[in-house]
């Protein structure tokens, strides 16, 4: 079978089709979940077509804190390039391994804040602890 690019309906498809591929990441909203002290809290992200992913990040009882770290990345168009700085919220288990929970939070304060609400939660054992990141 000979595919002919330069037909303008095949260009077309071939449009929709990486357009419709590179949306099915970009996330919509992210939750987290911490339904008792004993059970796995878990991080729901959901995209713009409302297709879930969910994984386990520590056992909401061995989660001994949270932590902010700095990163940076590149944004703007091919001639318009910048780089930006964003902050990532993440678990610290009582062993010492770090887990990501949110990322590209534009202020390291809110970064914290929202780390505070969540061990705030998980200290006073008020389950279920449920936290949205938009």
């Amino acid at each position: 079978m000979n595919i002919d690019f330069e037909d303008k309906t095949v260009q077309l498809i071939l449009v929709i089709a990486v357009i419709f591929i590179s949306t099915l990441f970009w996330d919509k909203q992210e939750e987290l979940s911490c339904l008792n002290k004993y059970r796995y809290c878990t991080l729901k992200t959901t995209n713009i077509y409302n297709l879930s992913l969910s994984r386990n990040l520590f056992i909401a009882n061995n989660i001994s804190g949270t932590s902010v770290t700095k990163h940076t990345i590149r944004t703007g168009s091919k001639y318009h390039r910048r780089t930006e700085t964003r902050y990532r919220l993440n678990f610290i288990s009582k062993t010492g391994e770090t887990k990501k929970v949110f990322e590209r939070y534009y202020q390291y304060s809110n970064a914290v804040n929202a780390g505070n609400k969540i061990m705030e939660c998980l200290k006073s054992e008020n389950y279920p602890c449920k936290f949205s990141r938009y």
